[in-house]
């Protein structure tokens, strides 16, 4: 079985840790990047009309806009 995903190098568990705590732009707010594999995998579920979540850093843009 192959790798989905590995974990993200610029971030720690999806959120950069400077004075605002924001999420990682690099991985979106998960703490780990798709291989291709993965992004093969999602596409098929995608395909099949499995919902994909939003991501943490879309989630946190969403509620700003909201607010």
């Amino acid at each position: 079985m192959g790798q989905y995903d590995e974990k993200c190098t610029h971030c720690l568990d999806g959120v950069v840790h400077d004075d605002e705590g924001e999420p990682c732009v690099t991985c979106h707010g998960y703490g780990y990047l798709l291989t291709s594999k993965g992004d093969d995998l999602i596409e098929f579920l995608k395909r099949r009309g499995i919902h994909v979540p939003m991501s943490p850093l879309a989630e946190d843009g969403l509620s700003r806009m909201i607010e």
